[in-house]
């Protein structure tokens, strides 16, 4: 922000406070207790704080270029990722999975594998699955980072520093955009007309004829039309 990055200019530390804060120190609960900084050196070291300010800085250069401002959702991976991006997007790939195979080597030794594959199973069934196969889903930068940090969680020190990297990518996305919804409009839709009944959705309410509350109103059961990764010129709601 300071330098003008890319970020949510309507999104400041009020707001946060006010819609992000709570879930924001259940996901550093998780992050502690999953990445076991409960028994090992990590937050308070020059290291971590280090990886961290690099980590930030890292996901906040790479969101600058325009081949990099695009979600990672189906809808925009098929119609609208250019060539740039999925040329990146393999270079991540294969970095995170080198990282990852260095995990399960030293796992191995360690004795420590079976406990930690149990872990990112559940962690994947907790937080992956449930929109997994949706259409709207859309994995922020924030959960990305979030998710797999945590998981880099053994005692050595590139171990640390990949944590601590990906815990400032979580902040930036976090500080810069906020910690949007992983179904994007359609968890909004579903929050204001079929949550809340939000009275400004005058476009999906009618007069309700069962003489109930709520003034008359009630919702209409209009469905949240996505928009359709196999008709790229399709719109959704």
């Amino acid at each position: 922000r300071a330098n003008d990055g890319s970020h949510n200019p309507q999104y400041d530390l009020q707001d946060w406070a006010l819609y992000d804060c709570s879930s924001c120190v259940l996901d550093m609960f998780w992050f502690f207790v999953v990445g076991r900084f409960w028994c090992r050196r990590g937050v308070d070291t020059p290291l971590f704080l280090f990886g961290s300010l690099l980590g930030a800085w890292i996901f906040s250069v790479v969101d600058e270029p325009s081949w990099a401002k695009y979600s990672l959702s189906k809808y925009d991976i098929y119609c609208r990722w250019p060539l740039a991006l999925f040329l990146f997007a393999f270079m991540v790939v294969f970095v995170v999975t080198s990282l990852a195979g260095l995990h399960v080597v030293r796992g191995v030794r360690d004795g420590i594998l079976f406990g930690r594959v149990f872990e990112v199973a559940f962690a994947a069934a907790a937080f992956v699955l449930p929109v997994a196969f949706d259409e709207s889903a859309h994995y922020h930068h924030w959960f990305t980072a979030w998710f797999v940090g945590q998981h880099a969680n053994q005692p050595y020190w590139w171990s640390v520093m990949c944590s601590a990297l990906l815990w400032g990518g979580y902040v930036q996305g976090i500080s810069a955009w906020g910690r949007g919804a992983m179904l994007g409009c359609k968890a909004a839709f579903w929050m204001s007309g079929g949550s809340q009944y939000c009275t400004y959705l005058d476009c999906y309410v009618h007069p309700s004829d069962d003489g109930g509350d709520d003034d008359g109103v009630q919702p209409i059961p209009v469905p949240f039309v996505p928009l359709d990764w196999q008709n790229c010129s399709a719109a959704g709601s």
